[in-house]
């Protein structure tokens, strides 16, 4: 049985200012204390420029948008041997503030990687396709261009499932970090219809269900803690945050009934994305009627670090738990 052990070594942090961005080492105890430190992926590193080879699906690439200048792509995984029938999907959204990260899903041995990697393998194994998304990253680009990106490769699924083998009817998605926060808008929002013309925008953008990975969704927290830090100055992605701006970037003010179904896993000792962001979430799905689960990983921190003992349930325990939601509303299979 596979099990992340997280080196003593130091890891690699980003501080972000809008001074710059300074580059730091420090121990996953640093990263325990707040602020605004944050772990993030060696994105550089080669091992994360290629694909993992945990992967199982047989992967195309397509252009979803042609936007400032930019190919945006996604990338679909069909499973080996495909049933005749159009096949269901679950689209990933990755993480990364929304200022970084990819859809590439690397070699780099984390708990990220493996998580991703495993889920992929086993929806395969059912017969479940899988895609995942690049999307326009601050600061170049604010919000809620992101939102309209993930939403816009959502229509164009829904648009050409025909020719790519897939069923319009069965797709849900899947997020860790902010690309949980952009998977819970995507599930929360399917009324709204976000982009820009051409951009498929006669499409649907509807999910059947969301898997939400430590995902932000109350704006406020974030506001009050930069304002704590840097007074009333911009934040990178969000620009100069109003009443009125942290309501709308507020995952959790656009919950209402009839929202699909929810899987909201959350590590309790995450310095980044507290707890309450997810419980808080969790409580107004249910508050609602909407079906909702909430899974506390204990001495999980963000992306599943361990701190303080082996987290529980373990990755091999997550990933499956999060493939038997899928099937469950996929496929109309029972977890087992």
């Amino acid at each position: 049985m596979f099990e992340f052990r997280l080196k003593k070594a130091a890891i690699t942090v980003m501080l972000a200012s809008l001074m710059g961005q300074l580059w730091l080492f420090a121990s996953p105890a640093l990263a325990a204390q707040g602020g605004d430190i944050w772990q993030i992926r060696a994105r550089t590193s080669p091992a994360d420029m290629v694909w993992n080879q945990a992967l199982t699906g047989l992967r195309s690439e397509y252009v979803y948008e042609s936007i400032d200048g930019i190919n945006e792509t996604l990338f679909l995984f069909r499973p080996a041997k495909t049933a005749p029938t159009p096949l269901p999907l679950v689209v990933y959204i990755h993480g990364g503030g929304l200022y970084s990260g990819s859809a590439v899903i690397g070699e780099t041995p984390n708990a990220h990687n493996f998580v991703m990697s495993r889920i992929e393998k086993e929806l395969a194994a059912r017969g479940i396709a899988f895609a995942s998304i690049n999307y326009r990253l601050a600061p170049a680009f604010k919000w809620p261009t992101q939102l309209e990106d993930a939403k816009a490769a959502i229509r164009f699924l829904h648009a050409n499932a025909s020719g790519l083998g897939i069923d319009p009817n069965r797709i849900a998605v899947i997020g860790d970090s902010g690309g949980g926060e952009l998977a819970t808008f995507v599930g929360l929002t399917s009324n709204l219809s976000y982009g820009v013309a051409g951009s498929w925008l006669g499409a649907s953008s509807s999910v059947l269900a969301v898997v939400d990975m430590f995902g932000p969704t109350n704006r406020a927290y974030f506001a009050k803690r930069r304002e704590l830090h840097y007074g009333n100055l911009n934040d990178p992605v969000y620009g100069l945050y109003t009443p009125t701006s942290i309501y709308q970037e507020s995952a959790i003010n656009y919950v209402q009934p009839n929202d699909p179904p929810f899987l909201i896993i959350q590590g309790e000792k995450d310095p980044l994305v507290p707890p309450s962001q997810s419980i808080d979430l969790y409580r107004r799905l249910r508050d609602a009627g909407d079906s909702a689960r909430l899974i506390l990983v204990k001495n999980a921190m963000h992306e599943f670090y361990p701190d303080g003992g082996s987290i529980h349930p373990s990755l091999i325990e997550i990933s499956r738990t999060v493939t038997h939601f899928f099937a469950s509303v996929l496929l109309n299979q029972p977890p087992s």
